[in-house]
């Protein structure tokens, strides 16, 4: 089920059926980067939560849920609990270690100041293998003269 069929369930049966609630936790922290705080506590003001950020995105912008195993970048253990943080356009990003995915663990590095780069890049177990792109070959043949063809008049 996508989410987007889930936020448009129900809120009680969603909240009734263990299979939508496990679905539902997921596309939670896959959104918000977190656990709802007591799932069957908060769970009616969450969903709404999640059901407005998920309707007012779009047919533009997609949810994307990672899963751990899938990921390009991988933390160092000892950073789950160090809050990562990076200034973009003014504002300050920041996620718990244990939060990020690929997209903020990305920017970290990449709008890391010159000097942190390589340190930034200690911190992770797992990186992405730098693509090498090639540039296309093009086969050249060999052309054969044209022959003159001379008309007699």
């Amino acid at each position: 089920m996508k989410i987007e069929d889930l936020v448009r369930t129900d809120a009680s049966q969603v909240k009734k059926n263990p299979e939508l609630m496990r679905l539902y936790k997921s596309y939670y922290k896959g959104v918000f980067h977190k656990e709802p705080n007591c799932a069957s506590c908060t769970f009616n003001s969450d969903f709404r939560k999640l059901k407005n950020y998920v309707l007012n995105l779009g047919s533009e912008n997609k949810v994307i849920i990672q899963k751990n195993n899938k990921m390009k970048y991988v933390l160092k253990k000892g950073y789950s609990s160090a809050i990562l943080s990076y200034n973009y356009k003014g504002a300050t990003y920041r996620l718990y270690g244990r939060d990020i995915d690929d997209a903020f663990a990305e920017a970290f590095i990449e709008h890391a100041p010159k000097e942190q780069i390589e340190e930034r890049k200690a911190m992770f177990e797992k990186l992405p293998k730098p693509e090498v792109i090639k540039a296309p070959v093009e086969e050249v043949k060999e052309e054969k003269p044209k022959k003159k063809t001379s008309k007699k008049k």
